[in-house]
């Protein structure tokens, strides 16, 4: 871990990847702890702690899948972080500044007979062989986009696909999204917007990780664009209010995210907590809240793939309010 900047007050802090962690932990020491208003820089490995990176090959992992990716590093996660003063019930408020990719980035389709793909599961036959393409991040950060073939150019759109802060109680493999946040897989947990977290641990121990150069809704083969990122976030915290799972703030607007082993289960959650959210924080009735989702609001698949837990996240308008107020 590289510190800088020692004095509070909205200082730039930096934490580095030398050391990371691949399990959400009650009890965690901190490798940093922050004041409200501190601006830190996170440097984050790969989704696959860079396994993935050529020279492995798709008949690498057709063939020798589980020597060459160790499944206990993936999904590694920078921290944690405390937040001086974070208390049990408090909320912790994650400006997202800035998301750097660097390094390789790779997308990947794990061999057929892997059990945890949404599609292969039933469509085994029409994805006969596992398959990997990398990328050169710096340049694609330069560029702008990739190049997935000649024809074919998508814009980098960096965003985190882990963030969370430490559970109530137990310890949690990285994999799947929980009420903590986690592997959302959100593509909004992006630039310009601000992720807020329930604080279950004094100090909040904020980690993240699993960066993507850029991810559909859906997350649809099992992985975005893995890569290396430096992310820079503020952090805030809410004392005294309470949130039943992660919410996101864009310019335009707010979300309720959450999680289950169905996506009818994971958006009945999501719905709820938007329902419970416009009674308790906009004023309206209950009836009213309902009405106003289906009017207004949108329900979004995040991920297919963090088995065991899908998600779901419902997001409304903010214009529709005057004036919005989280």
């Amino acid at each position: 871990m590289n510190e800088q900047g020692a004095k509070a007050g909205g200082k730039l802090r930096h934490v580095g990847s030398e050391v990371v962690h691949s399990r959400w932990k009650a009890d965690i020491d901190p490798v940093l702890t922050t004041q409200p208003g501190d601006k830190v820089m996170i440097e984050c490995r790969d989704g696959f702690d860079g396994q993935a990176n050529p020279p492995v090959t798709g008949h690498d992992l057709d063939t020798t899948l589980y020597s060459t990716i160790d499944f206990r590093r993936v999904a590694p996660l920078t921290g944690p972080i405390a937040m001086q003063g974070a208390q049990p019930g408090d909320v912790l408020e994650v400006r997202v500044l800035d998301i750097i990719p660097f390094g390789t980035g790779t997308v990947v389709i794990f061999p057929s007979w892997v059990d945890n793909d949404f599609l292969l599961n039933e469509q085994r036959l029409d994805f006969p062989d596992a398959w990997v393409r990398s990328f050169d991040m710096d340049a694609a950060w330069k560029d702008g986009f990739i190049e997935l073939t000649p024809r074919t150019r998508i814009p980098l759109s960096p965003m985190m696909g882990m963030l969370g802060t430490a559970p109530a109680k137990g310890e949690f493999i990285t994999n799947p999204p929980r009420d903590f946040g986690g592997n959302m897989d959100v593509k909004d947990v992006a630039k310009g917007n601000t992720v807020y977290l329930p604080v279950f641990q004094p100090g909040a121990l904020l980690s993240t990780g699993d960066g993507h150069g850029m991810q559909g809704d859906g997350e649809m083969c099992t992985t975005g664009l893995e890569t290396p990122v430096r992310v820079t976030v503020e952090l805030h915290l809410h004392g005294g209010r309470s949130i039943p799972g992660p919410q996101i703030e864009s310019p335009d607007e707010f979300m309720t995210v959450s999680y289950g082993r169905t996506l009818d289960q994971a958006a009945r959650r999501a719905m709820r907590y938007m329902i419970d959210y416009l009674v308790e924080r906009q004023g309206l009735d209950s009836h009213e809240a309902y009405a106003f989702l289906s009017l207004a609001g949108d329900l979004r698949i995040n991920q297919v793939v963090d088995f065991p837990h899908v998600g779901v996240r419902v997001a409304i308008p903010k214009s529709c309010f005057d004036p919005w107020e989280w």
